[in-house]
């Protein structure tokens, strides 16, 4: 019964640890791991924590303790949660961009062609960082 519960918990570990690696790698985002932090490099790290809790779930057989084995995964997911909220994952939590920083709202950003040549004005869009 041990067995199952560590195999669950660490199944919700590793899936709930895969899920902003993968949504930040299919999003064209940067996002912290172990061998990068490229858009391809969380795809694959998100893949592979899926994977990896797939198996552990299979190897684990919750269907002969169902509510113990959901407890477990649950469980794992909160904590992983936790740790992604709270400890040093994203850095130190900063105050959002603000007009003297340099930041415009989108609404204050300026077109780029004037409406005096005929043509509708342009807005200049902030480069996406990758």
């Amino acid at each position: 019964m041990w067995q199952l519960l560590a195999l669950t918990f660490l199944a919700g570990v590793f899936a709930a640890n895969a899920t902003p690696h993968f949504v930040k790698g299919i999003t064209r985002r940067r996002f912290p791991t172990p061998f990068g932090s490229g858009p391809l490099v969380n795809v694959l790290v998100g893949w592979a924590g899926f994977v990896i809790a797939g198996l552990l779930l299979v190897v684990a057989r919750p269907q002969a303790h169902p509510r113990p084995a959901f407890a477990a995964a649950a469980l794992g997911v909160l904590a992983m949660g936790v740790f992604h909220a709270s400890i040093r994952t994203r850095g130190p939590i900063v105050a959002p961009p603000s007009a003297s920083d340099g930041f415009r709202p989108p609404a204050q950003r300026r077109p780029v062609s004037g409406l005096a040549s005929g043509e509708p004005a342009r807005v200049v869009a902030d480069a996406d960082p990758l």
